[in-house]
This record gives structure tokens, C-alpha cells and sequence, in this order.
């Protein structure tokens, strides 16, 4: 039996210290070597960590889930005490810190696989499933929201060093609790086929995705939002330097994490279906698409980015449901680490494009090229949907 309150309380511990970490690893490569480019290609690294995730589905799958669980968030935590370490010694280069921040970023693509199949095992319908991951959505953002917040308050008043240090302090607590939520869960021994060679089952996943039509479309418009989300992350601290302050960046943030709040809200009423998550994909494309003529106004930029946070939302829960649902659960952990390969492929090419173009001058490029792929991928879905009916 999972204790869904204190389960939820160490999500958002848990996400609380990733947040604060993401950002304030960002910042400090943007103001310590004043470049774009350079931005880019640590999110690329990033980016290639994650893509790397469908190697890591079997053993996710040949493991007790717990165990993976507990282990991937124990060897993040002690990256986030390496970092602290790191960053507060100039002896050390950026190199130590790239692969102490790629190894945290790993981890998640551990946890988050074996997270899910925890809960999956916890319910027993589509709703219920889709009710507790808009309620896990909901406190990832809402935390978001809280950590983005204090991540700008913190790198005003604080050293990286004291910030790391709380991160590492806030993580190891997350831990402790979530020990707590899972320990009346059963940890039951993993169905492991000796017979078969780890590399053929990397590409289990693949071949379940491949005969399911919903799973394999929304494989192709993964793979093109790939390139989108490394490019906002490039674009968003490139903005804020442009207006003068870390301020923008936090607010721009806030503003995609409320909009991600709502959406959370909203899909926790509905029953998940392939429409759902085609329509709200494609509408995305609109704010996206918008900054284009706004993205110098502060105000109308917020706007567009709540408006973004809010439709990538509903569609995020959503389609993140159906493929539990879709899914046989001695296949989870690798259909899910594909589906996180896929949806990271893009990430290097993309986060140096974007660092390339922003360098240039080139914003139009970077919106226009982001904002196509998006609404391709929301035509994928929707037709999908029409196969499938």
C-alpha cells in the first residue's frame, strides 16, 4: 500500500532540490562564461545523458523497482554534495562539473521509469491512474514553481556553494520520506530472461511501441519535440540577459510552471484519450508560434509561456497515461526509457542550434523552426486518433 501523502511530500522535496539545481547550474555557466553557445552545449551533454535512457530500460526492468528507485536518488544526492564541492574550488574545471551535473541528470532517467511502474502497480483503473499522475504533475509543478522562485532569491543573496549545500540537504530529507511512502509496497523479484542478451532487450521497447499505432506516432512527434524543449532552455536565460536580469528568467519560468499548474488541474477531470493529447499538442503551436512577434515585451512573452506551460500540460498527463495504460507491465521499464531516448534525441542538435543561432542574432530562426515542429508532431496525434477509430 502506498502512503499517497507522504509519497507526495518526498515528489516534492525531490523535485524541489532538482529545480533549484536546474537553474542555478544554468545561470552559473550563463554569467561564468558570458555565452550562449556555451549554455547550449551543456544542455546538449544533458541531452545525450537522457537519450542514452533506453539503455538503461533493462536493467530497470531486471530489477526490483524499489531498488532502483531508492539507488538512483541516493547517487543524485551525492552528485549534488560533489557539485557544491566542485563549484567552490577553482582549482577544479568545468569538465568536473559537466559530469558531476550529467551523472544527477541520470539519475532521473532511472527514477522516473521505476517511479511510475510503482504507482502503476498501485491502481487499478485508467482514471484512477490518470487522477494520481495529475496529482504527481501537480505537485512537480507546483514545486517547480516554488523552487524556480527560490532559486532566483537565492542566487541574489547566496553563494552557488550554500545553494548546492541546501539542495543536497533538501534531497537527502526527500529520500528519507520516500522510504517511509513505498516500504508496505511489495518489491517483488523482476522477471529476468537470462537467455536473452542485454543489448536485444534494449530494443524491446521499441518493438512493442512499433505494434501499438497510437505508441508509434507519438514515437515520430517525440522525436520532433526533441528539438524543441533544449531550444527554450537555451532561449529563455538568453532573454533574460538581454533585459538585464536573473529576474526575467525566474519570472519566465513562474510562468510556464503555472501555466503547467492549471493544466495539471484540468486533465485530473478528464479521462485521458489520444484526441486529448492531440489537439492540446497542436495548440501549443500558437503561443509558440506568437512569441515570434513579442518575444521583446516581458509582459506579452509571460503570457505566451503560461499559455504554452498550460497546453503542454494537458497533453503531457496525458499521453503519459495512456502509455501506461497501453503498455504491459513486464515491457514499462523499457517503453519508457525508449520513449525518454527518443524524446532527448534531438537535445544536442537542438541546444547547439539554438546557442548558433541566438549567437547570430537569429531569434526568428530558432521560433520558427521550433514552432513547425510542434504543430507537425500535433498532426501526427490527431491522426493517429482517426486510424485508430
Amino acid at each position: 500500500m502506498l502512503h499517497k501523502k507522504s509519497y507526495l511530500f518526498s515528489r516534492g522535496l525531490g523535485t524541489l532540490s532538482s529545480s533549484i539545481f536546474t537553474l542555478t547550474i544554468i545561470w552559473w555557466f550563463q554569467t561564468e562564461t558570458d555565452s550562449s553557445s556555451m549554455v547550449g552545449a551543456m544542455n546538449a551533454l544533458f541531452s545525450l545523458a537522457s537519450s542514452l535512457a533506453i539503455v538503461y530500460g533493462p536493467f530497470i526492468d531486471r530489477h526490483p523497482l524499489k531498488n532502483v528507485s531508492i539507488g538512483s536518488l541516493a547517487v543524485q544526492t551525492f552528485m549534488f554534495f560533489l557539485l557544491a564541492i566542485t563549484i567552490n574550488n577553482t582549482k577544479y574545471s568545468l569538465s568536473f562539473i559537466l559530469v558531476f551535473s550529467t551523472i544527477a541528470a541520470i539519475c532521473d532517467e532511472f527514477f522516473i521509469p521505476a517511479d511510475r511502474a510503482i504507482i502503476k502497480s498501485t491502481v487499478k483503473s485508467k482514471k484512477e491512474l490518470g487522477l494520481i499522475n495529475s496529482q504527481i504533475s501537480l505537485v512537480d509543478q507546483s514545486i517547480n514553481f516554488l523552487g524556480v522562485a527560490l532559486a532566483g532569491v537565492l542566487l541574489n543573496f547566496m553563494k552557488v556553494l550554500n545553494v548546492m549545500v541546501l539542495i543536497t540537504i533538501i534531497s537527502f530529507i526527500g529520500i528519507i520520506i520516500l522510504l517511509f511512502a513505498i516500504k508496505n509496497i511489495a518489491n517483488s523479484k523482476r522477471k529476468e530472461n537470462r537467455k536473452t542478451k542485454y543489448l536485444e532487450e534494449i530494443l524491446y521497447g521499441y518493438k512493442f511501441i512499433k505494434k501499438d499505432n497510437f505508441l508509434k506516432n507519438y514515437f515520430i512527434s517525440s522525436s520532433l519535440y526533441s528539438f524543441v524543449t533544449p531550444s527554450l532552455i537555451v532561449f529563455l536565460p538568453y532573454l533574460a540577459q538581454k533585459m538585464g536580469s536573473s529576474f526575467y528568467y525566474t519570472v519566465f519560468y513562474i510562468c510556464f510552471f503555472v501555466g503547467f499548474i492549471f493544466g495539471a488541474l484540468f486533465s485530473g477531470r478528464i479521462v485521458p484519450s489520444i484526441n486529448t493529447v492531440g489537439i492540446y499538442w497542436s495548440l501549443s503551436f500558437i503561443p509558440l508560434f506568437l512569441l515570434l512577434f513579442f518575444y521583446t515585451n516581458g509582459i506579452l512573452t509571460a503570457i505566451l509561456i503560461f499559455l504554452f506551460g498550460l497546453t503542454s500540460s494537458i497533453q503531457n498527463i496525458s499521453s503519459e497515461t495512456l502509455i501506461q495504460v497501453r503498455t504491459k507491465d513486464e515491457f514499462l521499464g523499457r517503453v519508457m526509457t525508449t520513449f525518454k531516448t527518443i524524446s532527448s534525441i534531438g537535445g544536442p542538435i537542438g541546444s547547439l542550434l539554438a546557442g548558433f543561432f541566438l549567437d547570430n542574432g537569429w531569434v526568428w530562426v530558432l521560433i520558427i523552426f521550433s514552432a513547425l515542429l510542434v504543430i507537425t508532431g500535433g498532426g501526427l496525434i490527431i491522426r493517429s486518433s482517426k486510424l485508430i477509430n
